[in-house]
């Protein structure tokens, strides 16, 4: 992919603060509550820019579960920037099954509330990439917003405890959450990452594979499925040659 001037990009002045993409899974620093200048995350300590999933901070409600993409609101009357996101990102996507108005409605709301413009930029480089159909994007977005609310799922392991990672909202990026629906295309999105799979985590071994974070153990799993179809695969191959 080719470099892109500033104008591509420039829907929205910078932010200050972490943005939705900007932090990857291994980026994250493994904090406890007594290094200087940490909090825990608790009910009552957030990051100050959840830039994803809410609106602006005086719209946060602690404890109240945000719009998800199928409950967005109307527009606001000034959408031209949220609207020139969304046409940027139906240009790119697959839409010969859906209607691209709907999309663009849709995804006008859904820039609207995460303004953000790494958010942007991380859904851009996604659909540029690939030939991506609108039911794949929304679940990849959907995924995203389910993991927000699975607080049990942002678990490390550090300093032979068991704790919750830093702003582990954050902790599935874009790219992670679509190799996870690449992989489990036959679930629905609250059920790609298997409820089973943290109890199965908890059980590992230190030399085990994703034993220091569950996110990891995720993707590890994922590449071993993906690992065994390819080696079924290519068996069935040598057994249709051999025939």
């Amino acid at each position: 992919m080719g470099e892109k001037d500033d104008d591509d990009w420039d829907f929205d002045p910078e932010e200050p603060g972490e943005s939705d993409d900007e932090l990857s899974a291994e980026a994250f620093e493994f904090m406890t509550n007594d290094e200087p200048g940490t909090q825990p995350l608790n009910e009552t300590t957030r990051p100050d820019h959840l830039d994803y999933l809410i609106l602006d901070a005086e719209d946060y409600q602690e404890g109240a579960r945000q719009s998800s993409i199928a409950e967005l609101p109307d527009a606001p009357k000034n959408e031209s920037k949220s609207k020139a996101k969304a046409a940027r990102i139906v240009s790119h996507l697959d839409v010969s099954n859906s209607n691209p108005d709907v999309i663009l409605n849709c995804l006008t709301r859904f820039f609207e509330q995460r303004s953000h413009p790494a958010t942007f930029r991380a859904v851009h480089e996604l659909t540029e990439l690939q030939n991506m159909s609108w039911s794949f994007l929304k679940n990849i977005i959907e995924l995203r917003e389910h993991w927000e609310v699975r607080r049990d799922y942002w678990k490390i392991r550090y300093g032979g405890e068991i704790i919750e990672r830093q702003k582990g909202e954050l902790a599935l990026t874009w790219r992670i959450s679509c190799e996870i629906c690449e992989a489990r295309l036959d679930h629905d999105p609250s059920h790609m990452i298997d409820s089973d799979w943290i109890k199965d985590w908890y059980r590992l071994q230190p030399n085990d594979p994703g034993y220091w974070d569950f996110l990891a153990y995720i993707r590890e799993r994922i590449k071993t499925r993906k690992d065994k179809e390819l080696i079924e695969g290519l068996k069935m191959s040598d057994d249709d040659y051999n025939v």
